[in-house]
């Protein structure tokens, strides 16, 4: 579990989980067909959630950084990494609200959670799919 001193800090850890989750969708995409439609409902939602990030960043004065690659991030089409990758970003939404200290900002990345949770189960039911078919 993160402990997360300021929203700076919140915003740079769900940058860093969100690349690495874009990559291991990105090759999932290009390995497995079916998956065309998935990613870009999820490349719709994270284009919008980081425009109100953004927004937020400007009105808390939290200053705008580059999300670093992780290192060594090797992004196989593995449905068990990506979906580790999605609950990742998932703990940091959710791990990072006390540290906001604003209630706009935490109903905004509430609001985040709730979505990206739901991109966690369709990747779980995906994964359970997969595993009762084999």
């Amino acid at each position: 579990m993160a402990d997360y001193a300021s929203a700076s800090e919140v915003f740079a850890a769900i940058a860093a989980r969100e690349h690495e989750v874009d990559a291991r969708l990105d090759a999932v995409a290009r390995r497995r067909a079916g998956v065309e439609a998935f990613a870009a409902s999820v490349a719709a939602v994270r284009t919008r959630q980081r425009r109100q990030r953004e927004r937020l960043r400007a009105r808390l004065g939290v200053p705008a950084e580059a999300a670093a690659p992780l290192p060594g991030l090797a992004a196989p089409a593995d449905l068990a990494r990506l979906r580790a990758a999605q609950q990742e970003l998932v703990h940091a939404h959710a791990e990072g609200l006390p540290a906001l200290a604003d209630a706009g900002a935490v109903d905004v990345l509430a609001a985040h959670l709730v979505e990206l949770a739901a991109q966690l189960t369709v990747l779980e039911l995906w994964i359970a799919a997969e595993d009762e078919g084999a």
